[in-house]
């Protein structure tokens, strides 16, 4: 069965755990079809750690991993459509 981008449901943003939630940075998100666990979360803590294209490898280790609230989710959806 093909998945389409309209039925992604679920989105972690990786925030620097010093900002309150209205001012949070997004310095990366992923969106899941399925609801991920924390073993998939720590699983994209990995990859950012690893992979220097993400720009993050220095700063990854603090950074929190969060689902998305619903204005960000709100606001990334307007941007597909």
């Amino acid at each position: 069965m093909e998945q389409n981008v309209s039925d992604i449901k679920y989105r972690l943003i990786f925030v620097d755990s010093n900002k309150d939630e209205e001012n949070l940075d997004i310095l990366n998100f992923c969106e899941c079809w399925n609801k991920p666990s924390k073993k998939d979360a720590e699983h994209l803590r990995e990859e950012l750690l690893n992979d220097n294209e993400f720009r993050l490898t220095d700063i990854v280790r603090r950074l929190d991993i969060i689902p998305a609230p619903d204005y960000i989710v709100n606001k990334l959806k307007s941007n597909i459509d």
